[in-house]
């Protein structure tokens, strides 16, 4: 059953309210986003002049360093992928129970 506030007339004032009240959580959410997102580019890289380095010029080795840092990378793709999700989500969970979601309350959802 959805929140009372859910049922009320839609106005851009309320919106704009409710955005602010969730301009914390939704800050973290696109902070650990960002934060598994560039850390697979690390790992990329890192797989990449590894591997690159161990190449010796030889241009097999290149393209193995580069699908092996993409495999690599793709976990934190998935991931990242399913944090972007909560911007969506912050806004459905309070709707539907009326309360603030604070930044522990996203990501125990």
């Amino acid at each position: 059953m959805a929140a009372p506030v859910a049922h009320d007339e839609s106005t851009f004032q309320k919106a704009w309210d409710a955005f602010l009240q969730h301009i914390p959580v939704l800050f973290a959410v696109w902070a650990a986003g960002l934060l598994v997102t560039l850390t697979g580019v690390v790992v990329f890289v890192v797989i990449l002049v590894a591997i690159g380095a161990a190449a010796d010029g030889n241009e097999a080795f290149v393209g193995v360093a580069s699908i092996t840092g993409q495999l690599a990378q793709l976990p934190f793709s998935i991931l990242s992928s399913l944090i972007g999700v909560l911007m969506v989500a912050v806004p459905a969970i309070y709707y539907e129970t009326g309360d603030v979601v604070t930044v522990e309350g996203a990501f125990q959802h």
